[in-house]
Order: C-alpha cells, then sequence, then structure tokens
C-alpha cells in the first residue's frame, strides 16, 4: 500500500478530457451500506477541484490531474483513468485507488 506515483490516461480518457478542458480531480465518493458502514469509492471528474490547494496537481499528456494527497493505490499498481460508457452517458473510471472504510465520526 503505498500513496499514488503513477498515474496513466487511456487515449481515449485523455481525447474526452481535453474536450472538457483538459484537467481531472480524483476524490473519495462516500457510499453508504445496508448496516451503517460507508466506504470511500475512488473517482474521477473531469474539470478542476473548488479547492486545488487542497490536492497534489500532476501533468499527465498535457491533462492536469487533482489528486487528494491521501490516495493510495493498490500494491504499487499504476493508477489508471479510463474512458468508459456510450454517446452521452460517458464518464471517467479510476482503476487501481485502494477503496477505504469511511469514518463514522465517532470516538
Amino acid at each position: 500500500m503505498t500513496l499514488c506515483a503513477v498515474i496513466t490516461l487511456t487515449p481515449a480518457a485523455r481525447r474526452w478530457t481535453m474536450e472538457r478542458g483538459g484537467a481531472i480531480t480524483l476524490r473519495h465518493s462516500t457510499r453508504h451500506g445496508c448496516c451503517g458502514g460507508r466506504a470511500l469509492v475512488p473517482v474521477a471528474e473531469a474539470g478542476p477541484p473548488q479547492n486545488p490547494q487542497d490536492y497534489l496537481e500532476t501533468i499527465i499528456d498535457g491533462v492536469h490531474v487533482f489528486s487528494p494527497p491521501d490516495f493510495v493505490s493498490d500494491d504499487d499498481r499504476t493508477v489508471t483513468i479510463e474512458l468508459a460508457g456510450f454517446w452521452r452517458w460517458r464518464r471517467l473510471v479510476v482503476e487501481g485507488i485502494q477503496i477505504t472504510a469511511g469514518r463514522t465520526g465517532r470516538s
């Protein structure tokens, strides 16, 4: 388990992102379980973050990729950002970042 070191973009993801401003934000999205549990699922979104100072910025093939400093990759795997879906339902998908248990805010 290491901090993200190597991030790659597929050619389709790069093209699609460049058409939308040339920036990608990686972040955690909270998903809730049936019994009160939570998981932080990694997601990739086209566009810069609202608070870029809170992210690490890397330029990959001309695309500005913003990632939170606490993203952890799976066993030194390369993190890959791909394009999924078709027509108007295309979206970015990130592979190689761990899903982590969410914080409950309880002591």
